[in-house]
């Protein structure tokens, strides 16, 4: 009987280290970052290649500081809140003070099997975006999974975006440049930093709360490229000590259960604004994994800036550069993709 025993226990500890869960916790990653930070891009290699590898339900959001061409005032309340000094830094389910870049990995992969179990399932009944509005609304369903769940729990829903390819400092062991891949952007948060209320008190096991949450995009974003991103917290005194208790992403113009695919051919789709005095936002849309080489040329055909030469994953991207150093005038935006090429004329001022 004692070996019976024995080798249950065995079995049910390799089955919650290796993940075979009931309900599997996805650790949350707030990490502080900007366009102007030389080291912010070893940080995004670490999470994107070392974390997101070995635990690929981890979700990240990247908020850019001051100084930063993705950076939004309303979300400095949560940067201060949640007591980012230095940079180079982040918050792993928001269990303490930040983590430096090189603890990252172990701590996660600590987290993960000491955690491995959540206590809270949130499951994305349904999900709709429409276009006219721009507003991307999701059907959420939460409920307690454990018994003698007590406290103040809260529900958030953010707006990420990815592949805005433009401007990143670095350091010569940071790989940055002028046509950085910018993933996971904290664009927007729908309940400010705190979030809303969802229980206040006892949580009863196996009790289900339903939100219906929208959340508007702005006219900026590429809606392909953004993913809905919602989480429940604990309440413990201050937003840096409230445990993540779960995450979970959808894709904002994906239906539910559905990867992301591109099937339609490479394209120019917006220039945006046009004409762009600053910062001009290209959408661009590539069919095929495989080298893009981009550029603004004048009207003579001479190419007076290199926007991106590198090779990119399918998929939808913003690339974004700066006019300010280029005469008023005509220009013409080519981008070369799988041997095809595509132009727009564009208009500074």
């Amino acid at each position: 009987m004692k070996t019976a025993i024995s080798f249950f226990l065995v079995s049910f500890l390799f089955l919650i280290q290796n993940g075979f869960t009931q309900n599997p916790r996805n650790i949350l990653i707030d990490n502080l970052t900007s366009t102007n930070c030389g080291h912010c891009p070893c940080m995004d290699t670490v999470l994107q290649k070392v974390v997101l590898k070995n635990h690929p339900n981890t979700v990240i959001m990247n908020l850019h500081g001051a100084m930063s061409n993705y950076e939004n005032r309303d979300l400095y309340p949560m940067i201060d809140s949640m007591h980012f000094d230095p940079s180079g830094a982040a918050h792993v389910n928001r269990m303490g003070l930040p983590i430096d870049i090189d603890l990252i990995p172990d701590t996660v992969n600590a987290r993960y099997t000491r955690m491995s179990e959540s206590p809270v399932k949130i499951e994305i009944l349904s999900s709709s975006y429409d276009p006219a509005s721009r507003i991307s609304t999701v059907v959420v369903k939460s409920t307690a999974v454990q018994p003698n769940m007590s406290g103040l729990y809260r529900i958030n829903a953010a707006i990420t975006e990815s592949n805005l390819v433009g401007y990143q400092q670095n350091f010569p062991d940071c790989p940055g440049g002028n046509a950085y891949n910018h993933k996971f952007v904290l664009r927007t948060l729908k309940f400010n930093p705190v979030g809303d209320y969802l229980v206040d008190g006892n949580w009863g096991q196996q009790t289900a709360l339903t939100r219906t949450i929208s959340v508007e995009l702005d006219d900026k974003w590429i809606a392909s490229n953004c993913d809905v991103v919602i989480y429940i917290d604990r309440f413990n005194g201050t937003l840096n000590n409230s445990e993540i208790q779960q995450a979970v992403v959808q894709g904002v113009t994906r239906p539910l259960g559905m990867e992301k695919s591109e099937s339609a051919s490479s394209a120019i789709l917006n220039v945006f604004p046009n004409p762009v005095h600053g910062m001009a936002h290209i959408h661009v849309r590539i069919s095929t994994e495989g080298k893009v080489t981009a550029g603004l040329f004048d009207m003579n055909g001479k190419r007076v800036k290199i926007i991106t030469d590198q090779k990119l994953s399918a998929g939808f991207y913003n690339m974004e550069f700066n006019t300010s150093d280029l005469p008023a005038g005509s220009y013409i935006f080519r981008m070369e993709t799988n041997q095809q090429v595509y132009s727009t004329q564009i208009q500074i001022q």
